[in-house]
């Protein structure tokens, strides 16, 4: 059994990033699920929620979207110390 944060994710909750293929907690904070659905524009631009979405049984860790968000290849290992993007 995988763990999230020293806690035993049930089977019925892990499944593999789609990128790296590591164990996460489908319903773990910080993980990411692939959903379509639709995008209201807002007066002061963009959208900041999905109406009618369907989910899909697909996820994604924080680690690789986080690469894919600054335009890194989610495959790319760091260079120096391991440290979130957004830290910069």
């Amino acid at each position: 059994m995988s763990t999230n944060n020293a806690e035993p994710i049930p089977l019925s909750r892990q499944r593999k990033c789609a990128y790296c293929s590591c164990v996460v907690d489908s319903n773990g904070r910080g993980v990411f699920q692939l959903a379509h659905g639709w995008l209201e524009n807002r007066k002061g631009g963009g959208a900041n929620t999905i109406a009618l979405p369907l989910r899909r049984d697909i996820y994604s860790c924080h680690d690789c979207v986080d690469k894919l968000r600054h335009g890194i290849p989610w495959s790319q290992m760091p260079l120096f110390d391991p440290r979130e993007y957004d830290d910069r």
